[in-house]
């Protein structure tokens, strides 16, 4: 399958990853630092975002890639290669932070 790379994780035991690192430029649009390579889940399924999830992601944290989509047909990999921006990582946490602490209602 194209895109697939078997890599060590130790030195017996393989697994599957799906390579989806950058083959062009290397930096992060939105932060102007370098993207990291690394590692995110793949998560399965067809997947619904709210529309200020999908514009704050454009804006605040492209580059994140803590997660992947894989489609609705599950492949036997867990685990995605990927280039990463790792003050992107860290905004897509603080936003979670922040969406989670709005929707929580107040005792009073």
């Amino acid at each position: 399958m194209a895109g697939r790379d078997k890599s060590a994780e130790s030195d017996t035991i393989e697994r599957d990853t799906w390579d989806l690192r950058s083959k062009g430029p290397k930096q992060c649009e939105a932060h102007w630092i370098p993207l990291q390579e690394g590692v995110a889940q793949i998560i399965y399924g067809l997947l619904e975002f709210d529309e200020s999830y999908l514009s704050d992601r454009k804006d605040l944290f492209p580059n994140a890639r803590s997660w992947v989509g894989g489609g609705c047909v599950t492949m036997d990999m867990d685990m995605a290669e990927v280039d990463f921006c790792l003050l992107c990582r860290e905004a897509e946490t603080v936003w979670e932070q922040v969406k989670r602490l709005l929707s929580t209602p107040l005792d009073g």
